[in-house]
């Protein structure tokens, strides 16, 4: 089932987004609080369809801004509101900024949003990213969604061997993240393996 809000096209009263607008304030901040910004998408999303043009409204004001932080986290609410805001940080996070790319593929991954259509985008950005500090990104935004099929494509670039360690560390954390019902033979292997699996056998062995 689909984790997007039920469409609900009541309008909502002026209290209401009042205090929408009061919660989405509490977003625009120096640095993301991931549980803040959690428990936002979680309050605002049980409003349903009516909040979605409070969320856009806001979106749109907040991307006049020179630093896109606070217009990302916006749209991980917006995210699981409306599919809009999925495709939004999707198309994030092929950003030609490092940065704007980075934040959007983990706040694709930790806003909550459990559509499959959003699932499936990690391994397809997997697969077209280049950059690989942006893929790493990519990948632990994908453990943090619990996105199971980008496993392979994680998988995949590990077994190539190419990756940066500083980079390859961090999709060995997203893999193991992943792989929790992981047989212990499988296990036993990446342990055994000469290349940055190795590093995955041990973080899913613990």
């Amino acid at each position: 089932m689909e984790d997007i809000a039920a469409q609900d096209s009541a309008e909502l009263d002026t209290a209401t987004i009042t205090s929408i607008e009061a919660r989405l304030t509490t977003l625009d901040s120096s640095s993301t609080d991931w549980v803040l910004l959690r428990d936002v998408c979680d309050k605002v999303s049980r409003l349903g369809a009516g909040a979605v043009p409070v969320v856009q409204k806001m979106v749109a004001a907040a991307r006049e801004r020179e630093d896109a932080r606070y217009s990302l986290r916006l749209l991980g609410v917006l995210a699981r509101l409306d599919h809009s805001g999925v495709v939004q940080l999707q198309a994030l996070t092929k950003d030609k900024s490092s940065r704007v790319a980075a934040i959007a593929a983990r706040m694709l991954g930790r806003c909550g949003v459990k559509t499959r259509a959003a699932r499936t985008a990690f391994k397809k950005a997997l697969m077209e990213e280049e950059r690989p500090w942006i893929a790493s990104a990519i990948a632990m935004g994908a453990a943090d969604a619990g996105a199971v099929e980008a496993a392979p494509a994680i998988l995949a670039r590990l077994k190539d061997g190419q990756l940066p360690p500083r980079v390859a560390i961090w999709f060995a954390v997203a893999l193991a993240r992943l792989s929790k019902d992981t047989p212990v033979a499988t296990v036993e292997e990446w342990l055994r393996s000469p290349t940055q699996l190795a590093d995955v056998g041990t973080l899913a062995a613990r």
